[in-house]
Order: C-alpha cells, then sequence, then structure tokens
C-alpha cells in the first residue's frame, strides 16, 4: 500500500530538519523536495505492506514520536494515509448541518 507523510508548521517551526528528509529518502520514501516557507521538504510517500510499518520506519529514522500532538493552534505537526489515486474523493461532510447531544 502507499503511504503519505504530511509535515505541517506546528508551534512556529518545521519538526523534520533536511537531514531527516535525506534519511527518509536513503531508507526507501520519495521525498517531495520543495523549499516552502523554509523547509526542505514537507511530504513523502513509500510502499509498505501497513500504515503501522510505515510509521515504526518513520519513527526510527527521524527519532520522534509520530504522535506528537504539537501546539493547541496549529494541530498536529505529523500526518500520515493512504492518497485516493483513482477515482473521486469522497464527498465532503455537510457542514451546514449541527449535530447536537439529546
Amino acid at each position: 500500500m502507499k503511504i503519505t507523510y504530511r509535515t505541517n508548521n506546528s508551534g512556529g517551526g518545521w519538526w523534520l530538519s533536511t537531514e531527516d528528509w535525506v534519511g527518509l529518502e536513503a531508507a526507501g520514501w520519495t521525498v517531495q523536495w520543495e523549499n516552502w516557507l523554509g523547509a526542505s521538504a514537507t511530504s513523502a510517500t513509500i510502499e509498505m505492506d501497513t500504515m503501522e510499518d510505515a510509521i515504526a520506519l518513520w519513527e526510527r529514522v527521524t527519532g520522534q514520536d509520530s504522535t506528537d500532538p504539537g501546539c493547541s493552534c496549529c494541530g498536529q505537526p505529523h500526518y500520515f494515509y493512504e492518497p485516493y489515486e483513482e477515482g473521486p474523493r469522497p464527498p465532503r461532510p455537510d457542514r451546514s448541518v449541527i449535530l447536537t447531544e439529546d
């Protein structure tokens, strides 16, 4: 399965250094090099059997915790997901409906 990692500038700084991205590339990740707001890259993909395997490899290479919550205003610094490659994306939820508890 194809897994994508995307980073977020949480807490006013990038969580991965250029050396981390180079290490991910050496470990088999395909890094999308793009100098953006001071980051040398912001995403990478890899083919792995499971999401857990990809995250474990990412943690070994970077020395970081994939579940780090980041800061309360910017959100998580690390996202892992399976990208949509075929067909349309699922519809977004209807945000006009407000759910309330009974």
